[in-house]
């Protein structure tokens, strides 16, 4: 597959706040087996939450729910679709009011150890 849709480039560097950013995924209650364009994605200005317990990026007002989880959070996409990877879908309100505050939570590639990580793999 990397050889007919190369990989995106993770960025570590601090991604810009106030810039449209994208997450890709496919929540869970989407049928992709049966039906593989339930593919979705959402397109919000990119915010950052400095709650201690919180803290991390944030796209206030995506859509994306249970099971999206680890699909990319790109910036800076050209017409080719090729862009850098700030992050991934990780967290979103719970609860039956959910739907009330839609968001998709990521936590933050920079400034601390997750390249380690990345390297290592």
């Amino acid at each position: 597959l990397e050889v007919a849709v190369p990989a995106l480039e993770v960025s570590w560097e601090r991604p810009r706040i106030g810039q449209l950013s994208y997450a890709l995924g496919y929540p869970g209650d989407m049928d992709v087996v049966t039906n593989p364009s339930d593919f979705r994605y959402c397109r919000q200005i990119l915010t950052e939450r400095k709650e201690k317990e919180w803290g991390g990026l944030m796209l206030e007002g995506c859509g994306l729910t249970a099971g999206a989880s680890g699909g990319p959070w790109i910036q800076d996409i050209s017409r080719q679709g090729r862009g850098k990877i700030i992050g991934v879908n990780s967290y979103g309100p719970g609860g039956f009011f959910a739907f009330l505050n839609p968001y998709m939570g990521a936590p933050r590639l920079y400034n601390n150890s997750a390249w380690c990580l990345f390297e290592k793999a």
